[in-house]
């Protein structure tokens, strides 16, 4: 049970740190906003997955693409919750800290097709095909919601 909720969080750190963009192609992740209709201050156009689909035990790239209308200033965080089957872990990490290998720099001034990718590795578990939900959140150090999206990814 230990290392199926390691598994969720971690899949969800990979993948979500990255969330701060989004695209739809071979590798794409298909996402959906938080709040129907909800204007944020990150607009993501796409989010890329290499490869496609991650693989447990291997590293896995994200790369986001979007448009930031407000700076993201020192304190950002970003607040994940995984879902893996009937596990569900939140976690939540300073994003200009260089936490899930992010190395992002703040303050990060507002500006069209930003794009920020991030290397992780996954954990070497035996499960394979697994699906996971992912919900990501991430919030300026001011408390102002910057984007929140929903996607699933499987991870073979």
């Amino acid at each position: 049970m230990l290392a199926r909720t390691s598994v969720v969080f971690l899949a969800g750190l990979a993948l979500a740190a990255s969330q701060v963009t989004a695209q739809s192609s071979a590798g794409d992740l298909e996402f959906t906003g938080c709040n129907p209709g909800a204007q944020y201050p990150l607009s993501v156009h796409s989010i890329r997955v290499s490869p496609s689909p991650p693989k447990f035990g291997a590293p896995v790239k994200v790369t986001a693409v979007g448009d930031l209308s407000s700076t993201v200033s020192q304190g950002a965080r970003a607040i994940i919750t995984a879902k893996l089957g009937p596990f569900t872990q939140s976690r939540e990490f300073n994003i200009c800290s260089g936490s899930a290998n992010s190395k992002l720099a703040c303050p990060i001034a507002p500006g069209s097709n930003k794009r920020i990718s991030i290397t992780a590795d996954l954990p070497d578990i035996p499960l394979r095909d697994e699906n996971v939900e992912l919900n990501v959140q991430l919030v300026n150090s001011d408390e102002t919601t910057l984007v929140c999206l929903n996607t699933n990814v499987v991870i073979a």
